[in-house]
């Protein structure tokens, strides 16, 4: 009988120093970790005057992290993304509106600074004035139309139909040469305009709302 609960209690030495070896040898690898992780994120010196302190403290209840992490991983990984609500896309969708008007006007400005009468290439600062063009353009092509309607009646229609038309046409009569392919432009900019100004004040008030209170 005593044999057997020498065996037993040999057993569970045995067995207390094999997992109290296991414990001591991952707190030493978590240490080393722990202290890496501290100077990434405080920096050398602070590292250097307390990275034997807070980070071994941290290695001795390592597996209290470690399952801290892996639950903060899932709720991370499983936490739902909520969709932008109507207002927001709104104010999406009309703010890069403004952005492709406002460089489209950089343009006109330059355009108005340095007419010439030898055709668009002679233009003054062209290479700028097609730059700005081209980004008003760019922008504008994003631009969801449908959006823009709900925020104001025919507002996403006609920006697409005449000015988003109006910048790809003035592109095309700049790229062939064409005098007047850049004529049929200022055309469309005209009825874009010609719409816009006369809706100004109604689009203002619309536009507003969708954008929001400033910060």
């Amino acid at each position: 009988m005593e044999d057997q609960d020498s065996s037993t209690s040999k057993f569970l030495s045995s067995l207390i120093g094999f997992v109290l070896t296991l414990y001591l040898m991952t707190a030493a690898v978590a240490a080393v970790y722990f202290n890496w992780q501290y100077a990434q994120q405080n920096g050398f010196v602070s590292w250097m005057l307390f990275g034997e302190v807070v980070p071994s403290l941290k290695a001795t209840v390592w597996p209290y992290y470690a399952i801290r992490s892996s639950h903060g991983g899932i709720s991370a990984s499983t936490a739902e993304v909520k969709p932008l609500s109507k207002n927001q896309l709104a104010g999406m969708e009309v703010r890069m509106m403004i952005a492709a008007l406002n460089a489209s006007q950089q343009a006109t400005v330059l355009i108005n600074s340095g007419h010439s009468d030898f055709g668009i290439r002679e233009y003054t600062n062209i290479e700028k004035i097609v730059e700005y063009r081209r980004q008003a353009a760019d922008i504008g092509r994003k631009v969801n139309a449908n959006v823009l309607n709900e925020v104001y009646p025919e507002l996403g229609t006609r920006f697409k139909n005449d000015f988003c038309l109006f910048l790809d046409t003035f592109l095309k009569g700049y790229e062939t040469g064409s005098d007047p392919t850049i004529r049929e432009a200022d055309q469309l900019n005209d009825h874009w305009a010609d719409w816009y100004d006369a809706n100004q004040k109604a689009i203002q008030t619309a536009t507003d709302k969708a954008l929001g209170p400033l910060p």
